[in-house]
């Protein structure tokens, strides 16, 4: 890692084998008419030529700071970044975008004329590798339109274009690692909560947009990931405490992320507080309604829920108990049945030594 003065902007630039538009991403933010900024490119456990281009122009300009870490995904890399960034100002930018020069300087200068503005994203043109058809963004300006947006589940901010104020953005506790899709989505969400998100008018972004794009990729999980922030924030807007902080360990992140069904997602969402209860005492599930404990038991058979097949073991005979002490017999069947489909020889033994067996 390179050192570097104190700087009131940081930008930070993660990269994974993105050799072949590297360059021209960092020669645009070196050459910005704003210069009074760190640049710190982390490289996400790259296995091209990226580490020996960073090597190559680590000396060159001593607003560049290098980190080389493991392969750890997009946002271990932002936080890794941000906790390294001495700025004032947080700036992000992709190893495939471009920056326009006087990108920088303008976003700084509007950030430091409108202190309630937390977040300034601007305007980007969207360019393809396969062809030669460009589109420009319209996002919404003013502070409210945005709002408006995110009320109506759109996304009306350039993830790559934003600068943010560095307090803001460790107010919110940065990036979540659950969002390996749309972190971006759920940062802004959490950040209506504390500032204002503006956009300026002009583009002052290129934005490549080729196949090896994290949207074209994880589609599903994007989408998913998106409800799951909607649904998050709408919580907390309630008064209730963020489902996620809530879940812990308890839940399987990757799946959910790749629920294949809205139907689906919804009702594991639906279900994520409810079996956080139930986990703490089981006699909530027979005391529930019907929809609640199907819900629950097919999550649970799914591997939605719980952590591996012995733990939905102990699960189901906690509930099994418990629904027998209710004298509800169904669902100590269906607690029977999801325990049968863990461990054929646990249950046995289970069933035999509460004399289940004919139940």
């Amino acid at each position: 890692m390179t050192s570097s003065f104190h700087r009131n902007l940081s930008v930070v630039l993660p990269t994974y084998n993105s050799i072949a538009f590297l360059p021209t991403a960092v020669e645009s933010i070196l050459c910005q008419t704003h210069t009074d900024f760190e640049l710190i490119v982390v490289n996400d456990g790259s296995t091209d030529a990226t580490q020996a281009y960073l090597d190559e122009i680590a000396g060159s300009d001593p607003r560049l700071k290098v980190i080389k870490q493991e392969n750890a995904g997009i946002v271990a890399s932002l936080n890794h970044g941000i906790t390294a960034a001495n700025g004032e100002f947080i700036a992000r930018m992709d190893a495939d975008d471009i920056a326009h020069p006087a990108r920088l300087a303008k976003q700084v200068a509007y950030l430091k004329a409108h202190p309630r503005i937390g977040v300034i994203g601007t305007q980007m043109r969207v360019f393809s590798q396969s062809n030669n058809k460009t589109k420009r963004s319209r996002y919404p300006t003013h502070p409210d339109k945005i709002a408006m947006a995110f009320a109506k589940g759109r996304n009306p901010v350039c993830h790559p274009s934003v600068v943010i104020r560095k307090q803001v953005l460790l107010d919110v506790g940065g990036y979540r690692s659950f969002f390996t899709a749309a972190q971006d989505y759920d940062l802004w969400l959490r950040l209506q909560d504390r500032t204002q998100i503006a956009n300026l008018s002009e583009v002052l972004l290129d934005y490549r947009s080729h196949d090896n794009s994290t949207t074209v990729k994880q589609h599903l999980a994007q989408n998913n990931c998106r409800a799951i922030a909607r649904y998050c924030a709408d919580k907390r807007r309630q008064g209730h405490p963020d489902p996620l902080d809530e879940m812990g360990g308890v839940v399987d992140t990757a799946k959910i992320r790749n629920a294949e069904t809205r139907n689906e997602l919804d009702a594991i969402l639906d279900t994520l507080p409810f079996y956080h209860d139930v986990l703490e005492d089981p006699v909530k599930l027979a005391s529930a309604t019907a929809e609640h404990q199907i819900n629950v038991l097919k999550l649970l058979e799914k591997g939605y829920l719980g952590g591996g097949r012995k733990n939905i073991a102990l699960f189901c005979e906690r509930v099994f108990f418990a629904a027998r002490q209710k004298g509800n017999k169904p669902l100590m069947r269906a607690a029977l049945r999801l325990h049968k489909s863990c461990s054929t020889t646990r249950h046995l033994k289970f069933v035999m030594k509460e004399n289940a067996i004919f139940l």
